[in-house]
């Protein structure tokens, strides 16, 4: 039997039953959502909020879970952009209500956007629309890529959709190469140091390779058992010169076979030698002692052997297998190398046979060549890692991008650092800056920031990223407070 309802006794029961769960205060805080962000799909973002999980049923916004124990394994998760959905962003609620980052105590801070800084007395900002919608997601751990691969998109207008839009892979393989470049140079300077013949640091390092691929590293590897880290790599190297060491050593001569007496040498010379050639050899007067043969001065052969240069693995073994081998262990963390430092060094004039042993720190020549190996290496995997860049690489690889694709010239300049960090800083910073240099350097980062087909990267720690944003405002105490917006992991502004 079916029961027929009046259309007021089906909105009476339908209200009892969204206020028995909250509904309606469910759908309001929906709505009001809907309305501050505007979004192109509103069925979409409705859904998008409600698999979220950022809305229960009672209407109000979950709180969010307690942060995860921090395991041994979180530093290893690699630093990438996963998330597709955050790619846009709204460009006001980023200014005026994204929340603040966590303070030096680590606390969690609560989800929401956060306070309304358009609301207060006092409040400025300002943004790049360019770069905001030119960013490229990092797929490994390749922020000097993806950061150079940004900013170059958003001066030329290529949005994330363009065809004709940098990528990651692009970068990376330019710095590829600007790292063996100085590999190169390295090399070449090392090879002039040992005295040794150009090249011949070729067949070292494929030794070298295969000892480290038969236990089972890989130059590719980032962390963990398989990383091939500075002392790793050095342990290697002098595993593979005492190896050949080893195997190059000649075999003791074979000892001569023992001669007879002197008593018994003149009995046999004797009953053996006929009487008559005894008399004539002893009625014969002595004869002169016949003159020595002119010989090749000793000194010929070791001068030719001079000329000729020595072997690669020799000349290696004695330089660095007499070392310390407790040195490798100091330094030996891997981190970001900076690209181009000591280049000036590239080009010293080094005397032929290594006349200058004495003054140089092998040890730090094979680590650096073999940082610059590695940093070739993983830039050109897969998954490229920027590890081994610095800023002069991002440098180069964003005026090299410019000029491969026959475009306007880039001029890449650091415009604010520590004082006496690099040359040519536009705005130098110290930790004695009073409030007037401050405010006089943060003008000066608006003002760049403001300048037309201009982008700024940021060059945290061990990190590249874009700045998409500042702003300003006067909190309660009366104190003007001062952010950029970036993202300390990743490139999605956050």
């Amino acid at each position: 039997m079916t029961v027929v309802q009046s259309p007021e006794e089906v909105m009476r029961d339908a209200e009892t039953y969204f206020m028995q769960y909250q509904i309606r205060a469910l759908l309001t805080s929906l709505l009001v959502e809907l309305a501050r962000e505007k979004p192109k799909d509103p069925v979409a973002s409705i859904q998008s909020y409600l698999a979220s999980g950022r809305y229960c049923l009672e209407g109000k916004k979950k709180s969010p879970d307690p942060p995860p124990e921090e395991s041994p394994q979180a530093e290893v998760q690699e630093e990438r952009d996963t998330d597709e959905s955050l790619l846009q962003v709204d460009l006001l609620r980023l200014l005026a209500q994204e929340r603040l980052p966590p303070g030096k105590s680590g606390k969690p801070v609560p989800d929401g956007p956060g306070e309304d800084f358009s609301q207060r007395q006092v409040w400025a900002g300002g943004f790049n629309r360019a770069l905001l919608e030119s960013w490229v997601p990092q797929p490994s751990p390749c922020c000097a890529a993806a950061s150079v691969a940004g900013a170059f998109n958003g001066l030329w207008g290529l949005g994330r959709g363009n065809e004709g839009s940098a990528t990651v892979r692009e970068i990376a393989d330019i710095m590829a190469q600007y790292c063996d470049g100085l590999r190169q140079q390295r090399q070449g300077r090392m090879e002039r140091l040992l005295g040794v013949s150009d090249g011949s640091l070729d067949e070292f390092f494929e030794v070298l390779d295969s000892h480290l691929q038969a236990g089972g590293f890989e130059w590719t590897a980032r962390t963990g058992p398989t990383a091939v880290t500075k002392a790793a790599a050095m342990k290697a190297v002098r595993e593979v010169l005492a190896a050949r060491g080893a195997a190059a050593q000649p075999s003791p001569p074979p000892l001569p076979p023992p001669k007879p007496s002197s008593r018994q040498n003149s009995k046999q010379s004797s009953a053996s030698r006929p009487s008559s050639a005894i008399n004539r050899t002893t009625a014969r007067s002595p004869s002169p002692s016949p003159q020595p043969r002119p010989s090749r001065p000793a000194s010929t052969e070791r001068n030719e052997n001079e000329h000729s240069p020595p072997d690669v693995f020799a000349a290696l073994r004695e330089v660095l297998c007499s070392n310390d081998p407790g040195a490798d262990k100091e330094n030996c963390e891997d981190g970001e190398e900076g690209e181009g430092d000591g280049g000036d060094a590239e080009n010293c004039n080094v005397p032929l046979g290594g006349a200058v042993f004495s003054s140089v720190d092998w040890t730090k020549e094979m680590r650096e060549l073999l940082t610059k190996r590695k940093g070739v290496f993983r830039l050109q995997a897969q998954k490229p890692n920027t590890g081994e860049i610095g800023t002069g690489g991002v440098k180069q690889a964003a005026e090299n991008v410019a000029r491969a694709r026959g475009g306007d010239a880039l001029h890449v300049r650091c415009l604010m650092g520590r004082k006496g960090s690099m040359k040519s800083l536009a705005i130098s910073l110290s930790k004695s800056d009073d409030e007037k240099a401050i405010e006089l350097q943060w003008s000066g980062l608006k003002s760049a920031f403001s300048q037309p087909r201009t982008a700024l990267l940021f060059h945290l720690t061990n990190h590249y990223a874009l700045i998409f944003a500042w702003r300003e405002w006067i909190d309660e105490g009366c104190r003007l407070r001062r952010q950029i917006l970036t993202s300390r992991r990743g490139q999605r502004c956050r």
